[in-house]
């Protein structure tokens, strides 16, 4: 699922490859404050309503896989 994910994203940011975001997440140096001052602005920029929420789910649907028993 994570690979068919990254060829996705990959295929719609225009790369060749679906290596350069994950490496970006996993090698970059964050100021946690300032990429959550960053969302927040744009949420509020491009969601704007001043009395507007915003409700984010984590909730997902496994997918079945069938284990091979050798």
């Amino acid at each position: 699922m994570i690979a068919r994910k990254g060829w996705t994203l990959a295929e719609q940011a225009g790369d060749l490859s679906p290596d350069g975001t994950p490496r970006l997440l996993r090698r970059a140096d964050w100021e946690i404050d300032a990429v959550r001052d960053e969302v927040r602005d744009y949420v509020i920029e491009h969601l704007g309503d001043p009395g507007g929420v915003l409700i984010i789910d984590d909730t997902c649907f496994l997918e079945r896989v069938r284990s091979l028993r050798v």
